[in-house]
């Protein structure tokens, strides 16, 4: 009633084939762990280059920010002395300012002095040449005879008080004259002189 089946014996033929595929699928898997394997050892390069990279640029741009922070330092000091030079200029500028108010202070003078040093350019003369015939008619013992006194020229100071010399509106009697006057070193009042400027004030 019942048939039993057998399952034929495999082939030679058959058996070649399997070992052919099995030799196959082996070459397959082979061929593809190389191609993992190379491309594992590509990821490592290629993530070891990446990373030498990136501590490139870091170091660079630490590099970076230390120049630009020495050259900021640079720039501030350089700021700082600029303003320690501009206060100083600004000092002088200030001082060079008050010098110049008292020279054209002392300029608004310079006509009133060179009148006043004329004049007494011309007094120690005249009063010498006044002097000497007087002195030399004492010492003669004429006492009552004397040379009629010539007139004064208008603007020059005389014994009798009449004209006076006028600096800038000033009489020189107004005006105070030293025991010692040196101006430029081309004149010099010496203390006989300043007393017979004195005298015939």
């Amino acid at each position: 009633m019942f048939q039993s089946k057998v399952s034929p014996s495999p082939t030679r033929s058959s058996i070649k084939e399997a070992n052919d595929h099995l030799q196959l699928l082996h070459v397959k898997v082979a061929e593809l762990e190389r191609t993992v394997q190379e491309q594992a050892e590509a990821l490592i390069k290629k993530d070891e280059a990446m990373q030498t990279r990136i501590r490139d640029v870091g170091d660079a741009k630490d590099a970076r920010i230390a120049e630009l922070e020495a050259q900021l330092t640079v720039a501030e000091e350089r700021i700082r002395k600029q303003e320690e030079l501009l206060r100083d200029r600004d000092m002088q500028l200030e001082l060079l300012s008050h010098r110049y108010a008292l020279v054209e202070e002392v300029a608004a003078y310079t006509p009133v002095v060179e009148k006043l040093l004329a004049a007494m350019r011309r007094l120690p003369a005249k009063t010498t040449s006044r002097q000497a015939p007087r002195s030399r008619a004492n010492s003669r013992g004429n006492l009552t005879a004397s040379a009629p006194r010539k007139n004064s020229t208008p603007g020059t100071p005389n014994h009798d008080g009449g004209n006076s010399v006028l600096v800038d509106g000033h009489a020189l009697s107004e005006l105070r004259i030293g025991r010692s006057f040196s101006i430029n070193s081309n004149f010099s009042a010496s203390e006989d002189e300043g007393d017979v400027v004195g005298a015939m004030l």
